[in-house]
């Protein structure tokens, strides 16, 4: 039997479905919105990595650079931080 694909979750305010000019779910002119999205997918993508490296330990895996996941989750990392700076940037504004 083979295993059903995970189905991915939706960032917060977005309801997954597509509107005519290719944005997806809820109010994305709102900036804070969007930042959030970001967040999320890049949130995502970076547990993704890790659990995959963490998948390969152990044994050697051939095939697989390791070094090379190993610089994406770096990156993503970075990412990550610049964007939650954005945001908490943002709702500061906005609270002013």
């Amino acid at each position: 039997m083979k295993p059903v694909p995970a189905q991915p979750a939706s960032p917060p305010g977005v309801d997954g479905r597509a509107r005519g000019d290719g944005d997806v779910g809820g109010n994305l002119s709102h900036r804070p919105v969007v930042a959030d999205i970001r967040r999320f997918r890049i949130k995502h993508a970076l547990r993704s990595i890790e659990d995959a490296l963490l998948l390969l330990e152990g044994p050697l895996v051939e095939g697989v650079e390791i070094a090379a996941l190993e610089r994406v989750r770096d990156d993503l990392a970075v990412a990550l931080r610049i964007v939650e700076a954005e945001c908490a940037g943002e709702s500061r504004g906005s609270k002013v």
